[in-house]
């Protein structure tokens, strides 16, 4: 018996990308089943097929997000444009581990918002979601959570 070894938990690999309409036929499938849950929540405003025909219309960008080579969550992003600004919305997000990926996944929306000259990021969600919030600048309004960009 060793009870000299060290055991080193590192952190998982992420990798946050974008699913490219010529891969949309390959992937809409596995990320719709991941997203399933959120979109159900909102039944009464959109359905599945709404959410994709969105996603394959390029109204809506599907993320797909990875732990190493494992696929573990996805998400839709969209540009929503209010009369006075433009916001990056997440819409939907689905999976597991969020605690793992969430703070590289809101970090990369933030970086593209910012070099799209967008104004803020904006998502609705459960009370649940602020557990992943609360150390990023985003404000509950709501269940509707911002973050200013400017």
């Amino acid at each position: 018996m060793l009870d000299n070894v060290v055991r080193l938990h590192t952190k998982p690999k992420v990798n946050i990308l974008p699913v490219l309409s010529e891969d949309i036929d390959k992937h809409i499938g596995k990320g719709m089943e991941l997203l399933a849950p959120a979109i159900l929540r909102q039944s009464h405003n959109v359905t599945m097929q709404d959410v994709e025909d969105d996603i394959r219309g390029g109204g809506s960008v599907m993320w797909f997000i990875h732990l190493e080579d494992t696929l573990v969550a996805a998400m839709t992003t969209v540009v929503v444009k209010h009369p006075q600004r433009k916001n990056l919305k997440i819409e939907f997000i689905g999976g597991k581990r969020m605690r793992q990926w969430m703070n590289e996944a809101i970090n990369l929306m933030k970086k593209l918002a910012i070099d799209a000259g967008l104004d803020a990021i904006e998502a609705d969600g459960r009370k649940g979601f602020e557990k992943y919030v609360d150390a990023s600048p985003f404000q509950s309004v709501y269940t509707h959570y911002e973050m200013e960009l400017r």
